[in-house]
């Protein structure tokens, strides 16, 4: 509910669905996941008995974790105390570094969302809200939290000059995407782009500033 705080056996499930991804932190993989920590692979290639054996694991942690209100100092000592129910190629230092990931960044930013009643007031009256980036925390994306900010998103089709310099870096991607490292180990010299728009979708002047980057273009000004 708005502005519930979350505790007890429904923040140890919420932690545990968060942690499942590898955690994107500062624009980069800062830690893996929790099942992947505990030496699961994400390939899809074990099989259901393993999967919800170091889901147990993974949520006995945690539970011992809420038990210990989530403080750092108590990381090594669950660990420890855990050993016996570890697989043998659970990865400890990652395993660690994403308990405290979840001490010090998770929790913290989880107990904030009982100011969204005080949020969405403050906007009623006029008042400045924080923006925050749009996504969502059970992929990997912890820094959306906290709840009650403005979303906010870069979007390539504004004409601006922050988009400007964000597009050659969006157009580097289309060439060089996950489809084209699996069929090659190069990055193609050359490839299309089909630039077209129909009248009720989008406006030219709104499809070609997307595809000029693609073709060496840059803003001036």
């Amino acid at each position: 509910m708005l502005a519930e705080a979350v505790t007890g056996d429904m923040r140890v499930e919420l932690v545990l669905a968060m942690l499942r991804a590898r955690q994107l932190w500062g624009g980069e993989t800062a830690v893996p996941g929790l099942r992947e920590s505990l030496g699961l692979s994400e390939a899809g290639d074990e099989s259901r008995t393993r999967v919800d054996e170091v889901e147990r694991i993974a949520h006995g942690l945690l539970a011992d974790l809420e038990a210990a209100e989530w403080q750092t100092d108590a990381v090594e000592r669950v660990i420890e105390d855990n050993a016996a129910y570890l697989p043998e190629d659970a990865r400890r230092d990652e395993l660690r570094s994403l308990l405290v990931f979840a001490c010090t960044e998770i929790i913290p930013r989880l107990a904030r969302t009982e100011r969204e009643i005080d949020q969405i007031l403050r906007a009623l009256r006029g008042g400045f809200i924080e923006a925050g980036p749009s996504g969502s925390p059970m992929r990997g994306l912890v820094n959306v939290l906290p709840t009650g900010r403005n979303f906010f998103i870069l979007s390539t089709r504004s004409r601006c000059r922050r988009v400007w310099r964000g597009r050659p870096a969006s157009c580097w991607r289309i060439p060089w995407s996950p489809a084209t490292r699996r069929s090659t180990a190069s990055i193609p010299s050359q490839w299309a782009c089909p630039c077209g728009a129909r009248r009720r979708c989008a406006p030219p002047g709104m499809t070609l500033p997307r595809c000029l980057p693609c073709w060496g273009a840059a803003g001036v000004g």
